[in-house]
């Protein structure tokens, strides 16, 4: 589970309470009155001029540029699309611009304002995230509420899971199907009172060349590789930092059972470089590639993967009958994937640089092992789940057809 899920959970009361305020009931039912949503959106324009303080605060402070980015995109949505709509709707509410002008703030705008300037100044970049997270999905879990309960959303209303953990954000009685990855899953939701009708186990949908055969002699002979060794496939992903990635490669390399790595670098075009560099001191055969389209070939040569546990490399490894160690998992939806690869026995999890050696070097000296972790693997993998999916909406569209007013 993310840390939004595990905020949102830890809030679900205050949730219902705000979906079913009466004021958010008045809004559905037609009954608030032109003073009453003069003062609300009066009190909103108030409000946005700190949120967009706060978001321009997070901005600086974000530790990854593209985050960065996001906010500043998000701050100029403020000051021009939610600008631009309250200066529309205002006038038609009886607030000219003067009205605005002189209007003060109410004891609940200073106090969520003060709230989010005070975090964005003066505690760390995650609590600002927090902080402002409530302002993203409210809007988001009223809207779909309301058009829900008024016939507007009569849409089908399909979910698709793609961690191994459930998302409580993505729960909503709005949703007609979930279609989850894993019988736990299944017990998850139905622990959290979503109708069994509700829910598929069609495992997390994929490119459907990971349902193909694949010729392992050709692979091994387009990239050059010695068919009799064992092949360790790295992926580090951008989030690990330069020097442990380099560090990693190192202790790969020097596992004592010959072996040979493949690094997939992916676009990060240094950690090409560092790994390229690091070839000619190499002590077991090693191939470096960038970005590449082949990842179904490449797992179905491989031995086992390195790799942090992102639900889609996760499914894609499940579906090819390749075990992992994982390594890294980002905090949240990733620690959920790899305690479930870890709890199935398709997964090892290496909590150190010493322990990832340690844990390659007893597999490639116990191959039964390895040979039992791709079993349990390939149990798990839904190779079609993307066919799955796609005939469920194909079904549901055509009752939707047959039972349609003429």
């Amino acid at each position: 589970m993310t840390m939004v899920n595990r905020l949102k959970d830890s809030a679900k009361d205050q949730w219902q309470q705000l979906i079913h305020h009466p004021f958010v009931a008045g809004i559905g039912e037609g009954t608030v009155s032109h003073r009453q949503f003069g003062y609300f959106l009066t009190q909103d324009a108030l409000y946005l001029g700190d949120f967009l303080s706060t978001l321009a605060v997070a901005a600086s402070r974000a530790p990854r540029r593209e985050w960065t980015e996001t906010l500043l995109r998000h701050a100029e949505n403020v000051t021009t699309v939610e600008t631009a709509l309250h200066a529309s709707l205002l006038p038609a509410f009886g607030v000219s611009a003067a009205d605005l002008g002189r209007a003060v703030p109410g004891l609940a705008t200073i106090a969520y304002t003060d709230h989010l300037v005070r975090t964005a100044w003066s505690r760390t970049w995650p609590a600002t995230m927090a902080a402002v997270l409530p302002c993203y999905l409210s809007y988001q879990e009223i809207g779909i509420h309301l058009m829900k309960q008024q016939g507007k959303l009569d849409a089908i209303n399909f979910v698709v899971m793609t961690d191994y953990s459930v998302h409580s954000q993505w729960i909503h009685p709005a949703v007609d199907m979930y279609f989850v990855g894993s019988e736990d899953m299944r017990n998850e939701l139905l622990d959290r009172k979503v109708p069994d009708s509700k829910i598929m186990v069609s495992g997390i949908p994929v490119d459907e060349r990971f349902q193909e055969e694949v010729d392992i002699e050709r692979v091994k002979a387009s990239l050059n590789v010695d068919a009799t060794l064992p092949i360790l496939l790295f992926m580090g992903g951008a989030y690990m930092p330069i020097g442990e990635y380099v560090q990693v490669l190192k202790i790969l390399d020097q596992v004592r059972v010959p072996h040979t790595t493949i690094v997939i670098a992916g676009h990060e075009a240094v950690r090409m470089n560092l790994a390229k560099q690091y070839l000619p001191q190499a002590a077991n055969p090693m191939v470096v590639l960038g970005y590449v389209n082949n990842v179904h070939e490449l797992m179905a040569i491989s031995s086992l993967l390195i790799s942090k546990a992102g639900g889609l490399t996760t499914t894609e490894s499940l579906c090819r009958g390749l075990p992992t160690i994982i390594y890294r998992p980002i905090p949240g939806q990733e620690d959920a994937n790899a305690e479930f690869l870890v709890r199935n026995g398709a997964g090892r999890r290496a909590h150190s640089e010493e322990d990832l050696g340690e844990i390659v070097t007893h597999l490639l000296e116990h191959p039964w092992e390895l040979k039992s972790m791709a079993h349990q693997a390939r149990a798990l993998g839904h190779a079609d789940a993307a066919q799955i999916v796609a005939q469920q909406i194909y079904l549901a569209l055509q009752n939707e057809e047959a039972h349609a007013p003429a």
